[in-house]
């Protein structure tokens, strides 16, 4: 072989691993990866988005931001390793990821019909009809004798209120 001749490389770059989600928001995949070993040199890292086997990006860097995205989506991601002679190495494993939802900023609506279904001496029964809410309603919270703290929780639509004194009043939000 004639030294001055410029020897051709066939050798891809091993694959990249460990690609992860470093940070994940509700429109923004943060991703990395270890560094991938070639017999002369990586110059760049692509990556592959949802399955296509189009290059969606590429960078020098073990890492990359994927802005713009969809709150509450899913995405999947592979990277592989170019060479100096743009050998491209296979692609790595696939990686899923979710988005975060947006989060909720609507409050349910306010529960009505509180009345009371059974009255002792020593307990009353609260009832009341359910609240709407553009996700779900998970528990309702009780207030008494005009108390800005709640003093009981519940998923149920009634509550007791046990262990009262007898001849008094209460009043109940």
């Amino acid at each position: 072989v004639d030294p001055a001749e410029p020897v051709l490389d066939t050798i891809p770059p091993t694959v990249p691993t460990n690609v992860q989600a470093t940070a994940v928001t509700t429109n923004q995949i943060d991703l990395s990866w270890s560094s991938a070993t070639d017999n002369l040199d990586v110059t760049a890292y692509n990556i592959y988005k949802n399955g296509s086997n189009s290059v969606f990006a590429s960078t020098a860097y073990l890492s990359f931001s994927d802005a713009g995205l969809n709150a509450d989506q899913d995405y999947s991601y592979r990277v592989s390793a170019i060479d100096t002679a743009g050998n491209e190495s296979e692609k790595s494993t696939v990686l899923y990821v979710h988005t975060l939802p947006e989060p909720d900023t609507t409050a349910p609506t306010t529960p009505t019909g509180l009345r009371s279904t059974n009255v002792t001496s020593e307990r009353i029964t609260l009832s009341w009809n359910a609240a709407n809410d553009n996700l779900a309603v998970t528990g309702y919270r009780l207030y008494k004798n005009g108390s800005t703290r709640h003093f009981a929780t519940t998923s149920s639509l009634s509550f007791t209120d046990a262990g009262l004194i007898s001849d008094q009043t209460y009043s109940y939000r």
